[in-house]
């Protein structure tokens, strides 16, 4: 599913008419060179840094409450 995701992702779409036709990385290259890609990128690793630290953090205090509760 992620090979074929990929494989989509370099076709040479126009609307929403399959055309498999190779455009090489064209996509990527706008995407790259839109601002308002740089800052969704940013919103999400903030987000990821923020839930990943509070869920490891609620985590290893629930799996210390249940290891000194024995």
């Amino acid at each position: 599913m992620l090979g074929w995701t990929f494989y989509v992702s370099v076709s040479n779409w126009l609307g929403t008419a399959a055309n498999y036709s190779f455009a090489v990385l064209k996509w990527y290259e706008l995407m790259m060179r839109l601002d308002r890609f740089w800052v969704d990128l940013g919103n999400n690793l903030k987000w990821l840094i923020l839930g990943l630290v509070q869920t490891l953090s609620v985590a290893f205090f629930v799996a210390y409450l249940a290891e000194i509760g024995r």
